[in-house]
C-alpha cells in the first residue's frame, strides 16, 4: 500500500516488484501490478514482461497495471494487441479495457486490428474504441468496414462503437440503419438499438426506422419505434405506422409505440389514442 500511495517517486521499488510479480506468490499480482501502474513509464518494461507469463492471472493483473499507466502505457500497445488474441476469456476482456485507459495512444494501432485482424481480436479492438469520442473520425472508416464482416457478432461491435463514439455524419448513420435489414435478427437488433443511442443524430434513418416497425423481430420493432420517438416531430411521417403498432401482438412493442407517439404529439401538441 506504502508503494501505490508514494507512486512515481518509488520508482527503485519497480525492479523488485516486476520480480514479485512473475515469483511464486501469483495470488499477490493483481497487488504488485497495481502498485507498478502508479510508478509512470518506468514501471512498463516490467509490466510488458507479464504479459507473456504463464499464468493468466498475472497476464491479466499486468495488463491492469498497464491500464492504470494510461497513456505512459504507450510503448505496451503492440504486446497488449497480441493478448487480444490470448486463450483466457479474463485476460482479454482486462486488455481491452486497459487498451481504453491508455486512450489516443493507442487508438491508431487499435484502428490497424480493426482492419486486419478478424474474429474476437477484431471486435475486442472495436469494443476498446468505444470510448474513443475525440478520435472519431479515425476511427470511423474502420468500423465502417467492420458492418460487412461475415461474422455477425463483428457486424454487431461496429454498430456498437459507432453509436458509442457519437458517430454523427449522415454517410455513418445511413450505414447503421442500412443494417436494419440484415439476415440476422441480432444484428438487426443492434441496429435498432444503436440508432436509438444516436436519438435526434439518427434522422436520416427515419425512412428504413419505418420500415423496421414491420420487423419480425418485436425487439427491432421496439427499438425502432423508441428511436422515432427520440427523433420526434422530424420523424412525423412514422405516425400512421406508429398508430398502427398500438394494435401489435407483442405488448413491448405497443408500449414502446405509445410512448413514441407521446414523445412526438405532445411536441406538436396533439392528443395521444388511448
Amino acid at each position: 500500500m506504502a508503494l501505490t500511495i508514494i507512486g512515481p517517486n518509488a520508482k527503485a521499488a519497480v525492479p523488485a516488484l516486476g520480480r514479485a510479480l512473475l515469483g511464486k506468490e501469483s495470488q499477490n499480482c493483481w497487488y504488485f501490478a497495481g502498485a507498478l501502474g502508479v510508478m509512470g513509464r518506468d514501471a512498463v518494461p516490467a509490466l510488458t514482461n507479464a504479459l507473456v507469463s504463464s499464468n493468466p492471472d498475472v497476464r491479466s493483473a499486468a495488463a491492469f497495471g498497464l491500464g492504470k499507466l494510461g497513456p505512459a502505457a504507450e510503448p505496451a500497445v503492440q504486446p497488449l494487441l497480441q493478448c487480444l488474441k490470448d486463450a483466457n476469456v479474463n485476460v482479454r476482456d482486462r486488455t481491452v479495457q486497459s487498451l481504453a485507459e491508455i486512450g489516443p495512444p493507442a487508438v491508431p494501432e487499435l484502428v490497424r486490428a480493426i482492419e486486419h485482424e478478424k474474429g474476437h481480436v477484431r471486435q475486442s479492438a472495436a469494443k476498446a474504441l468505444m470510448n474513443a469520442f475525440a478520435q472519431r473520425r479515425m476511427t470511423e472508416p474502420a468500423l465502417l468496414g467492420m458492418l460487412q464482416d461475415e461474422d455477425p457478432a463483428s457486424r454487431q461491435q461496429a454498430i456498437a462503437t459507432l453509436a458509442a463514439i457519437h458517430a454523427r455524419e449522415e454517410p455513418v448513420i445511413l450505414a447503421v440503419a442500412a443494417s436494419l435489414k440484415d439476415p440476422v435478427p441480432e444484428v438487426r437488433v443492434a441496429a435498432a438499438k444503436g440508432l436509438a443511442d444516436m436519438s435526434r443524430r439518427a434522422q436520416p434513418a427515419v425512412p428504413a426506422l419505418i420500415e423496421a416497425l414491420k420487423d419480425t423481430t418485436p425487439e427491432v420493432r421496439s427499438s425502432a419505434a423508441k428511436t422515432l420517438g427520440l427523433i420526434g416531430p422530424p420523424a412525423k411521417a412514422a405516425l400512421p405506422a406508429l398508430a398502427r403498432l398500438l394494435e401489435d401482438p407483442d405488448a413491448s412493442v405497443c408500449a414502446a409505440a405509445k410512448e413514441a407517439l407521446v414523445n412526438m404529439q405532445e411536441e406538436q401538441g396533439k392528443s395521444v389514442p388511448r
